[in-house]
């Protein structure tokens, strides 16, 4: 078995490295060469906090539920989290991501969900993500 603890940094060094470089910031999709056309969302490392946590997103529907693209303490009203899971409701708020491919596997969105739950820090191991 793999252990995230000796392959990664941290929590977010594991979203980052094995989910938004891998799945997101791609060529074509949340690249620096693309993201302007895919919902002006920059997932390459030098973009966070300040381009994910409290900011809202450009799909117009999500914005009118209140949703940000990472509340940090709340990922029922990130966007992010719908738009892995693909749990909308309604039509309007885009594809499930990442788009075209595979869903992302179960555990590495609930790594996710729990890092987001904990705040989204920065640094530091969430329980249960390690």
């Amino acid at each position: 078995a793999c252990d995230p603890g000796v392959l990664f940094d941290s929590t977010y060094d594991r979203v980052q490295r094995q989910v938004f470089d891998q799945s997101c910031a791609v060529s074509g999709c949340h690249d620096s060469n693309a993201y302007v056309n895919a919902g002006n969302l920059l997932l390459e490392a030098s973009a966070f906090p300040g381009n994910l946590i409290d900011r809202t997103p450009t799909n117009a529907d999500a914005d009118a539920l209140g949703w940000k693209r990472i509340v940090a303490g709340d990922a029922a009203n990130s966007y992010l989290v719908h738009k892995l899971t693909g749990d909308f409701p309604g039509n309007g708020f885009g594809d499930r991501m990442p788009r075209d491919r595979p869903k992302l596997d179960t555990t590495l969105i609930d790594v996710i969900t729990l890092w987001i739950q904990a705040g989204a820090p920065a640094t530091g191991w969430v329980p249960g993500t390690d």
